[in-house]
This record gives structure tokens, C-alpha cells and sequence, in this order.
């Protein structure tokens, strides 16, 4: 009894989100992409690879939601709002009428600085205009709000993180 008490548990989280979203909006699109980070080991910086998930929903209120597996610090939240409004003048669309979520997952300890700007931007661009990037593609980079692109810490590290995964 208590094993089908915990499957059916289990079995309400994972409906939920899904439901939850059909019932609030009308056209929902999720993009994920790869993103690339350095973490801190006893050896030193190290390269890593994880996963940045975005959900663009309809209609909404300009909402932007940032979560990571760690942890997320103040300045990748900042980004992500820059981000939302680059990825929306690039595609013509008005952000106010989207609720975007953000989710990280990354064997990162945190989720740390600016230089995700660009991965971000790409993932919100293809959900907004509903494009799939290539799951072999990972960037790097902090963004501006005229879209340009800026410098990035750790890039050595981040390209050898990439290397190793293949991407």
C-alpha cells in the first residue's frame, strides 16, 4: 500500500507542471541548449558542461523565473533579463506578452556571472520563433543590451569542458 502510495506521489509531481501550464497559457514552447561554465576543484578551475532549459509561455506578463541545480547568484538573474529583451527586439515579438522561465542544471557548485548572456539569448530567440538549435552547439559570452556580444572569464577552461563533451 505504501509503495503504491509513493507511485501515485510520484506520479501527480511529474503531471502537474504540464497541467499547470496548459491551464495559464495557450502556446508554450520550451528550447534547451548547452551551456558551458568552469567550477572550482582542489586542482584548480575546471571546465564543465550542463544544461540551460527555457520555457517561453503565451500569453503572459513579462515575468522572467530563474532557477539552477546548484544554485543561482544575483548576476545570471540580471542577464537573464537582459537576455529575454535582446532575444525579443531580435525576433520583433513584445516580452511583455511571454512569461519566460529559465532552469540550469549543471555540475557546476553555482551558477555564477554573466557570461551565459549569449546562450540564454539563443534559447529564448528559438522559442520565441519557434527554431531548434543544434544539441551540439554550445556558446559562451556576456551580452549587451544593443546585442552585442562581450567578454567572457574562464573561456580556456570552458573550451576544454566543451572538448571533453564533445560539443
Amino acid at each position: 500500500m505504501r509503495r503504491f502510495a509513493l507511485v501515485l506521489i510520484a506520479l501527480f509531481f511529474a503531471i502537474t507542471p504540464s497541467f499547470a501550464f496548459s491551464k495559464c497559457y495557450s502556446n508554450v514552447t520550451t528550447v534547451t541548449v548547452p551551456v558551458v561554465g568552469v567550477t572550482l576543484t582542489p586542482f584548480g578551475e575546471k571546465g564543465v558542461v550542463g544544461s540551460l532549459q527555457v520555457t517561453v509561455a503565451y500569453p503572459g506578463k513579462g515575468q522572467i523565473y530563474v532557477s539552477s541545480e546548484p544554485l543561482t547568484e544575483v548576476d545570471t538573474q540580471g542577464i537573464a533579463r537582459i537576455a529575454v529583451l535582446v532575444a525579443s527586439m531580435l525576433a520583433h515579438k513584445d516580452w511583455t506578452k511571454y512569461d519566460f522561465f529559465f532552469h540550469f542544471k549543471t555540475p557546476s557548485v553555482i551558477v555564477g556571472g554573466p557570461s551565459a548572456g549569449m546562450p540564454m539569448t539563443v534559447a529564448v530567440y528559438c522559442a520565441l520563433t519557434h527554431q531548434k538549435p543544434k544539441p551540439y552547439v554550445a556558446g559562451t559570452g556576456t551580452i549587451s543590451p544593443d546585442a552585442t556580444i562581450g567578454p567572457v572569464g574562464g573561456s580556456l577552461c570552458q573550451d576544454e569542458g566543451s572538448c571533453r563533451k564533445r560539443i
